[in-house]
């Protein structure tokens, strides 16, 4: 769900200013781990890819639903 910017300004301006510190804070903590996880990706999606095809048990784990994780970040990647 997307909020725009200027409903999250409205929300932070109703703060107590050490509440809007611990919101600054946290905004700081996500954008931080937003840029590690794409530089993470970047580092991924630069190696070469390999060659050697999957075990059984890996082919099985991949149709597994419950043991693969099909977060946003790997679908917006491709994986």
């Amino acid at each position: 769900m997307s909020v725009p910017a200027d409903e999250v300004y409205k929300v932070i301006e109703q703060l107590s200013p050490s509440d809007r510190k611990t919101v600054y804070d946290l905004a700081q903590f996500l954008r931080a781990r937003h840029q590690t996880v794409v530089k993470a990706w970047r580092d991924i999606e630069a190696q070469e890819p390999d060659s050697e095809p999957l075990s059984p048990e890996e082919a099985d784990q991949l149709r597994d639903p419950e043991f693969v994780s099909w977060d946003p970040e790997s679908q917006h990647h491709g994986v």
